[in-house]
């Protein structure tokens, strides 16, 4: 029985002995770095979900210039945005349109492979801003370009808003809509925190701002200095007669201000007292020619192109 105990005594001294020396360095070590982890994670998030804020905001902006462009307004003030002494975006003010926010944003790559959406607008020939999408048209479920801006209606129906599309990160994926949110589809993993500003830079001159593009592209919108005696535009509105089926047209060309277009609809800037240059091929009944006119739009003006006739109504 003795010798039992002195064995039990030994064995509790090597156990004591064995607790006092444990060293539990490695097990905070771990803590430290899942805690570390998760701290890096979080700001990982919080880096996505403001650039995903910016993204839209800087959407918005770049809609209301647009728009303010086609509406003949004017900026009054721009003012930069500062963060730590440095400047990460502008402050716009317009005459008539809505005070908007353009952010720079900072390239900060810490992800692999990431992908942030470019979203841009786009002027294609018929003289409407559209929508892009990494460089290319952005397109709704048919197909068709979804434009930037409202479209005027016709013979007193109500006109059309603009789209406005909206991005949002679900899951570590960017996603896109076009209908306000009903339908989302996805883009790209959003693992990076690239700058992706549809604005790369604002250039403020004596008599305008021009807001330049990531394609390259410029939108310059005057100035309140040179608007104090605005110029004043009329509309124009172009329509074809088909003859019942029986006229077919090709090669339109619309010439206005300076600027060519080649698609039937209605204008709204043309310059009061400009003289609008219009030429077209038709072919009506085997009968096949081109024919060229001038008119001048002091006013509100609608033609109408018949064959080889233009019409004023």
């Amino acid at each position: 029985m003795k010798k039992l105990l002195t064995l039990f005594a030994i064995a509790l001294a090597v156990m004591v002995s064995s607790c006092s020396k444990f060293d539990d360095t490695a097990i905070w070590d771990k803590l430290n770095e899942h805690e570390e982890t998760l701290n890096d994670h979080e700001k990982r998030i919080a880096a996505l979900e403001e650039l995903c804020r910016q993204l839209n905001t800087n959407i918005d902006a770049l809609q209301t210039i647009v728009e303010a462009l086609e509406k003949r307004d004017y900026i009054t003030n721009v003012s930069p945005v500062r963060e730590d002494g440095e400047i990460v975006g502008y402050t716009i003010s317009f005459a008539n349109s809505d005070t908007i926010t353009i952010y720079n944003g900072k390239d900060d790559n810490n992800g692999t492979g990431g992908y942030t959406p470019q979203i841009g607008v786009k002027k294609d020939v018929d003289g409407i801003y559209y929508w892009t999408i990494d460089g290319e048209w952005l397109l709704d479920d048919y197909g068709n370009k979804i434009k930037a801006v409202g479209v005027d209606g016709k013979d007193g129906a109500n006109g059309k808003d603009g789209i406005t599309p909206r991005v949002k990160i679900d899951n570590d994926y960017w996603y896109i809509s076009y209908d306000e949110g009903a339908t989302w589809i996805e883009l790209g993993r959003a693992t990076g925190n690239e700058n992706s500003c549809p604005i790369v830079s604002v250039t403020e001159t004596d008599d305008a701002v021009i807001f330049t593009l990531a394609d390259g592209s410029e939108i310059r919108v005057d100035k309140e200095s040179i608007s104090s005696n605005p110029v004043e535009y009329c509309e124009l509105t172009v329509e074809l007669d088909d003859w019942n089926g029986y006229a077919t047209y090709d090669k339109l060309k619309i010439i206005i201000d300076g600027t060519e277009y080649t698609a039937i609809g209605t204008y709204s800037n043309v310059p009061k007292g400009s003289i609008v240059n219009i030429s077209w091929t038709y072919n009506l009944a085997g009968s096949r020619g081109e024919k060229k006119c001038d008119i001048m739009c002091s006013h509100d003006t609608r033609v109408l192109i018949s064959g080889g006739e233009l019409e004023i109504l």
